[in-house]
């Protein structure tokens, strides 16, 4: 023993050792304190005693919890909060996995490379097990729950455990921090680039080079009923105990009593609880409670985890949901179940018939895909009956199915989601465009118009706010709200903004008014629309530029490229109509209208827009786009006959009806 306190009231004191059995000896003497045991490679286990221990009877709490604190570099034990209520003495034990690196996060008390961390805890534990004559109850939670339960049940001499929302196989843990874990305590045989489809296998590989046991789940490694008591509570809406605890349940047998209990023996229980959302923490009261009558040892560790699970239960119905192996009522589950996907919502909506309710047993539903050979999981499994899924990830050669699992993740359905699509009344559209589109939307049955940006070409909607510091005009000018209005988004480049704040299903998109020119300058670009003129707004530098100008189309991509980052493709409907060559009478429209130039642009246009953005796209014979010497705007290429809106709502009601 080196550096060792003199006296057994020195509870500050820190003592250095030598080996283990310099350790055993200061406990011979009942040296409170700081304990340092090395570990090899000049490391050291570091544990702090508590208390006169030998004084007192009862079994002794060993917290798994402590670690380094960033900061000072100094160990940090958290234990004694909970330990000076229960015990008249007790002991901390800190990971030296987070003495290694300040940035390591979690170690799970398995030590590094060089080192005999995991050899000297258990030699520690048992050392202190047989100097005192009394039965360890290790006690952790979370991450430090893990080393308990791993280490309770490898001691030669009495040891028990006491823990809370462990993980139980880090093979099937986060990936990143396992990998930040394997990367700085075992640089040797860490191997960087790992296959996702072979990580879980190789890492259990390197797991077990390295001497670490690294799955309470496998019973070739771990036993429950090796320790001496067991109490393993969980949190019953923590997400471990779908992936850790019911794999835990399940691989060793734990019988299933019902109200969340499973035990091999009343003194081996397993409890699920719900004493919070998520990963909450047991509430430190509770705690203390239930761990004070566990040393104690006056009740089983089945009695004293069924009293903690009612008093701290939210609903009494969550306990139903503890779970389950439901194989056996696989054929009553699954005719009952019926699932539909609203598809601009993007809400898979269950419904369930039959004695069995969603959640029950930890019932869950998850949502795949299957497109194009390929499986993709769109919504990870809960006991919710509304699963959100983002609508762009569904494709619409997609099939949808729901799968049905019960809480120990047995597969027990795997169903189709029927799509339902909404009607037209239903929705609000976004138009950006022209009359072409807005026009249509007079007609009976069309979903409500969200916001409709008219006269202002992408080249110019897409440009930079223009420098009219010197022009006398002012759309204020003009009589016409709407006019004024249309001038003064061009001006301000109000679309992106529009897009983002105004809710809308559908953006319909027709590039009629491209025609329009543009006057770009060094300042920025406006729209030299009729009602701009009427405005007043006039400048003599710059260029003005239409589809038929010479170096259009590539200003004109690079606008469309913009506009493409501010969409949601899937909700984009290209209202894709060509300027009339004819007119109701029989009249041909050229050469008082230049229409096969415009349609030649309006082409050069439509495949570079289809290029830059996959959205859905309503096309048209060419014998139906007449245009009507009665239309109510007056005679142009682009004001049709009625039968085009009419066949645009029918385009639009089948277009939806496939979303």
């Amino acid at each position: 023993m080196n550096n060792s306190a003199t006296g057994p009231d020195r509870t500050r004191t820190l003592h250095v050792h030598h080996d283990v059995a310099g350790f055993g000896e200061a406990l011979s003497r009942d040296y409170a304190g700081e304990h340092h045991v090395p570990i090899g490679d000049g490391r050291h286990l570091k544990l702090r005693v508590s208390g006169a221990v030998s004084h007192h009877e009862g079994a002794v709490p060993v917290f798994f919890a402590a670690g380094r604190e960033s900061s000072s570099g100094a160990t940090q034990f958290w234990g004694s909060a909970i330990g000076r209520r229960v015990a008249h003495g007790f002991v901390e034990l800190a990971d030296p996995s987070l003495e290694f690196a300040d940035s390591l996060k979690m170690g799970w008390y398995a030590g590094m490379e060089g080192t005999r961390a995991g050899d000297v805890i258990l030699t520690v534990l048992d050392t202190m097990a047989r100097v005192w004559g009394r039965e360890l109850v290790l006690v952790g939670g979370a991450d430090g729950a893990f080393a308990a339960l791993s280490y309770a049940s490898r001691m030669r001499t009495a040891g028990s455990a006491f823990v809370w929302n462990p993980p139980t196989d880090l093979g099937s843990y986060n990936r990143q921090l396992v990998d930040a874990y394997l990367r700085l305590a075992h640089p040797t045989t860490f191997e960087e680039e790992v296959p996702p489809a072979q990580w879980q296998d190789r890492r259990r590989v390197q797991f077990r080079r390295a001497g670490i046991m690294e799955n309470l789940n496998d019973p070739r490694l771990h036993r429950p009923g090796r320790t001496d008591r067991l109490l393993y509570l969980q949190n019953q809406s923590d997400w471990r105990t779908v992936a850790h605890c019911a794999p835990y349940v399940a691989a060793h047998g734990i019988l299933h009593l019902g109200t969340g209990s499973y035990m091999i023996d009343p003194q081996h229980c397993v409890q699920v609880c719900d004493w919070g959302a998520g990963h909450a923490p047991l509430e430190p009261d509770a705690l203390a409670e239930s761990l004070r009558s566990f040393l104690a040892n006056e009740e089983t560790p089945l009695e004293i985890g069924r009293r903690l699970a009612l008093n701290t239960c939210r609903s009494r119905e969550n306990l139903a949901k503890a779970p389950r192996d439901l194989r056996n009522l696989r054929d009553s589950i699954a005719p009952w179940v019926h699932a539909e996907h609203a598809n601009l919502s993007g809400i898979v909506e269950v419904s369930m018939g039959g004695d069995v309710k969603a959640g029950y047993g930890g019932l869950r539903f998850g949502v795949q895909q299957l497109a194009a050979g390929k499986s993709e999981q769109l919504a990870w499994y809960s006991d919710a009956t509304f699963i959100p899924v983002e609508p762009r990830r569904v494709r619409h050669d997609g099939e949808l199915k729901l799968i049905v699992r019960d809480g120990m993740n047995n597969t027990l359905a795997v169903l189709p989601v029927e799509r339902k699509g909404p009607s037209l009344p239903e929705l609000k559209a976004f138009i950006y465009g022209s009359c072409v589109t807005r026009d249509a939307f007079n007609l009976s049955g069309m979903p409500e118009v969200a916001d409709y940006v008219a006269r202002s070409p992408l080249l110019s909607a897409m440009g930079e706010k223009p420098d009219l510091g010197d022009v006398d005009g002012s759309p204020q000018q003009l009589s016409s709200a709407f006019q004024r209005r249309m001038v003064e988004r061009d001006l301000d480049k109000s679309l992106p903004t529009l897009l983002e704040e105004t809710p809308h299903h559908l953006m319909i998109v027709d590039l009629i008014d491209e025609r329009l020119a543009v006057h770009v300058d060094d300042t920025g670009a406006y729209t030299r629309s009729n009602e701009a003129k009427e405005a007043g707004l006039h400048k003599d530098s710059g260029t003005e530029f239409t589809p038929l100008s010479p170096g259009f189309m590539p200003l004109w991509d690079d606008a469309v490229a913009k506009f493409a980052e501010l969409v949601q493709p899937e909700r984009v409907i290209l209202n894709k109509i060509y300027w009339a060559e004819t007119d109701n009478h029989g009249e041909g429209l050229e050469p008082q209208y230049p229409v096969r130039a415009h349609n030649e642009a309006l082409r050069a246009m439509y495949a570079a827009f289809e290029a830059r953005i996959p959205c859905h796209v309503i096309s048209y014979p060419d014998e139906i786009l007449v245009a009507d010497r009665e239309h109510r705007w007056n005679l142009t290429p682009f004001h049709y006959v009625s039968g085009v809106y009419q066949h645009f709502r029918d385009q639009l009601v089948r277009l939806v009806s496939d979303l």
